[in-house]
């Protein structure tokens, strides 16, 4: 059992311990609410960057494509989009409310949170392989992202001009797209020049989950409570499920599935909070929904880490 208990525990500490470290920053004063925001966008526009063009640059990336996996993780995608687009305003009555629940749902952190969980997990492997199907997935998380946002601000019709400015205004997208050209077309960087990109990807985890702490606020969200938590519920343990039965019935095992558990088992996206508006959506919730389940998905990761690996066996 400790086999199967210590790997898990290893991996899903280090991102608790630093959220817990961003909540008594906060708390003790040392880190204010406005010195929590420029640095989440620091890391957004620049750190995380940084850290998946250094991922894609140095991939393989003729062996960590394929075509099969990312058409699956499509369909996935798709069908989680499609469902929270038509059961969302069946279920919620009111439509900020509606706006917070479906990007949340739908837009994971899997990049925060997925990468280092999969590298601890699988080494080089676990990184290069989750680090393909992030990068190709992520410009479908941010159009989709995007159309629920303008869905709710303008009532229900679409601009296609806003939606691709939305898409392609996303530094991730940029940095995936310098990392995959460089890779394909072998432009090789100087040392002087990938050094400080290296050095900056090495901060963009541990900065961005401290920052992620700092943003937990339970006093003034205290009553958000339950309808944050059962979002949490559907984005940390139901979507997964359906995600990780799906692949199972498709053929897929071992890192694969993996792969995918830890993806759409990612909390939501801290993006999700900071392009909401008060005006067509309801940003205490959203805020409350990326705090909370990033908090939860420590523990939950642990459950399915502990599961993959326990069924693993047999």
């Amino acid at each position: 059992m400790g086999q199967i208990v210590s790997p898990a525990f290893r991996s899903v500490f280090p991102l608790l311990a630093l959220m817990l470290l961003g909540i008594f920053l906060r708390s003790s004063g040392m880190l204010s609410e406005t010195t929590i925001t420029q640095l989440n966008k620091i890391c957004t526009k620049v750190f995380i960057p940084c850290l998946l063009f250094n991922n894609v640059y140095t991939a393989n990336l003729h062996e960590a494509f394929q075509l099969r996996l990312f058409a699956f993780e499509l369909a996935c995608t798709l069908l989680i989009a499609a469902s929270l687009y038509l059961l969302v305003p069946r279920l919620i009555r009111d439509q900020k409310t509606q706006c917070s629940y479906a990007c949340s749902l739908y837009w994971p952190n899997c990049t925060m949170f997925g990468l280092p969980i999969l590298t601890s997990l699988c080494g080089a492997e676990g990184t290069l392989t989750g680090t393909i199907m992030i990068v190709t997935i992520a410009p479908l998380f941010s159009a989709g992202a995007a159309v629920f946002l303008e869905r709710y601000k303008s009532r229900g019709h679409l601009n296609g001009r806003q939606l691709l400015a939305h898409v392609f205004a996303n530094p991730m997208l940029w940095g995936s797209i310098l990392g995959v050209s460089c890779n394909l077309l072998r432009i090789r960087l100087p040392h002087v020049i990938l050094s400080p990109i290296r050095s900056v990807a090495g901060i963009a985890t541990p900065l961005a989950l401290i920052c992620l702490g700092g943003f937990f606020k339970w006093e003034s969200s205290r009553h958000l409570f339950q309808p944050a938590l059962l979002g949490c519920l559907c984005k940390l343990l139901l979507i997964p499920t359906i995600v990780a039965l799906l692949a199972l019935l498709c053929g897929y095992s071992g890192l694969h599935v993996l792969c995918l558990l830890i993806i759409f088992a990612s909390p939501s996206a801290v993006s999700t909070f900071s392009i909401t508006d008060p005006s067509f959506a309801n940003c205490e919730l959203s805020a409350m929904l990326v705090s909370l389940s990033s908090i939860l998905s420590v523990f939950t990761y642990f459950f399915w880490i502990v599961l993959y690996q326990s069924l693993a066996q047999y």
